[in-house]
């Protein structure tokens, strides 16, 4: 690599086993010591020695011929094949989610081979699901040398069927407001103190015109038949306050803990989507342009009601 890469930089393993990064910097008229400009908007990409021979001509690489594509959350073992019957070794590894270089959820999972047949390996699982959490990972083989194949994606599962693992990113658009974004404003509000949010004072929610910034996006991650929503620059989740029934309470943003006025139940479609608090019962809606819960205008599906929403249509009922 021949660039420094430091703040704004992202560094991802790639499939076939070279390492991608890109950033560093990013931040205005940064200069390094010398002179020289301090950001990068470009990338690179690493060629590791463990895949390369000693005279720099690309390794011989294992490839996996086959390789389930799933695993359950009672699953033991899996089976996988690859294209020597010579000695192989295994490992997962779990997609990343970065984000200022925080929050990878990155991990490498060595997978223990109970038995081989020839170029058949049967491998075992590890029961504990705080190892093995849900979500997509790379399959890698390694051979004798080091050298890992191309990997295979797998997709852990959770063990609530019902739970879509993959997240959905999404701005929050108000047809009553002109579609204008959520977003999450600079002012605090006082909230009742608890287990999880034990200072009191959390962000207020606002609007304003829609950007490609990160404080317009917001990630709907999901919890069983719910989402928590993370705010994008942030990482804060939407959440009533002090987790209040009332209706008209503020909608506000605070520290994530899965708690019940922190999850929400998205229906619709188009311009009529609804956000209903778990705790409640009652919809995110605009309010002299903060966020409140209300009861939910439901069955005109109006699109001009200030608790219609237009959302990501992968999260449409």
């Amino acid at each position: 690599m021949s660039k420094p890469r430091n703040y704004h930089s992202v560094a991802l393993l790639m499939k076939d086993g070279r390492v991608w990064s890109g950033g560093g910097g990013l931040c205005g008229d940064c200069m390094n010591r010398d002179g020289t400009s301090a950001n990068h908007p470009d990338y690179e990409i690493l060629t590791p020695p463990y895949l390369l021979q000693s005279d720099g001509s690309p390794a011989t690489r294992p490839n996996i011929l086959s390789a389930p594509s799933r695993i359950g959350p009672l699953d033991t073992i899996i089976h996988v094949q690859v294209d020597t019957s010579e000695y192989h070794s295994f490992s997962l590894v779990r997609l990343g989610a970065v984000t200022h270089a925080t929050n990878t959820d990155n991990r490498r999972i060595p997978l223990r081979d109970s038995t081989q047949a020839g170029s058949l390996f049967k491998l075992s699982i590890p029961s504990n699901p705080n190892i093995m959490v849900p979500g997509i990972y790379y399959l890698f083989a390694m051979n004798a040398d080091g050298v890992p194949s191309v990997a295979e994606s797998i997709i852990v599962e959770s063990a609530d069927s019902a739970v879509n693992t993959a997240p959905v990113v999404s701005q929050i658009i108000s047809e009553v407001t002109n579609s204008l974004c959520v977003e999450t404003s600079n002012q605090t509000v006082e909230v009742t103190p608890s287990d999880c949010n034990p200072t009191p004072a959390l962000f207020s929610m606002g609007q304003s015109d829609c950007t490609s910034e990160s404080r317009h996006y917001f990630t709907f991650e999901p919890v069983g038949d719910d989402y928590r929503i993370r705010e994008g620059s942030t990482g804060t989740c939407l959440q009533v306050g002090s987790g209040s029934t009332e209706d008209g309470a503020d909608v506000v943003a605070g520290k994530c803990c899965d708690e019940p006025h922190m999850l929400w139940s998205v229906s619709g479609a188009g311009s009529t989507m609804k956000l209903m608090a778990q705790h409640s019962g009652m919809c995110l809606a605009v309010e002299s342009n903060g966020l409140v819960q209300q009861a939910c205008n439901l069955g005109v599906g109006m699109p001009n009601s200030n608790d219609s929403w237009r959302l990501d249509n992968r999260l449409s009922s």
